[in-house]
């Protein structure tokens, strides 16, 4: 499979998460205050991005600039979510990180795995930081640890 494949199948995939990120923000009860605002935030701009590297991709050029700013995008969009998400007990939205991680292999091979998985490090930390402060329980390195881990 050509990476110009890889592209656009990423681009579809990404697109066809836009309902189902509505549908969490939507579904979701309970959120602390202020929290529902981030959450739409975060789906809106995830939305518009989706719908723009779709449309992006579809044209020639752009090459490595566009494949690390489509990756950054899902970065960033990935981890914003999985940190508003970080109320809900046993959310699995921290999971979600893996996917830029997988991105980062198929577009540019180990080494994109291995700098996303590194990058990835301070969310974690900070999603593990919020969960046990909304939770009231102590911070665990080792999920930090293991979540890492798992990731290189």
């Amino acid at each position: 499979m050509r990476l110009r494949d890889v592209d656009r199948w990423i681009a579809t995939v990404r697109l066809l998460a836009v309902p189902f990120v509505a549908v969490q923000v939507a579904t979701t009860e309970h959120y602390p205050d202020g929290y529902e605002a981030w959450a739409w935030a975060v789906a809106v701009v995830f939305a518009a991005g989706a719908i723009a590297l779709w449309l992006v991709r579809g044209r020639e050029g752009g090459g490595r600039a566009l494949d690390v700013a489509a990756l950054t995008f899902d970065f960033v969009l990935i981890s914003a979510f999985a940190l508003v998400f970080h109320f809900e007990r046993g959310t699995p939205s921290r999971q979600l990180l893996f996917l830029p991680v997988l991105e980062g292999a198929a577009r540019f091979a180990l080494p994109g795995a291995f700098l996303v998985a590194l990058a990835s490090a301070p969310v974690i930390a900070w999603f593990e930081h919020l969960r046990s402060a909304r939770l009231d329980e102590s911070f665990r390195w080792s999920f930090v640890y293991f979540q890492l881990g798992s990731r290189s």
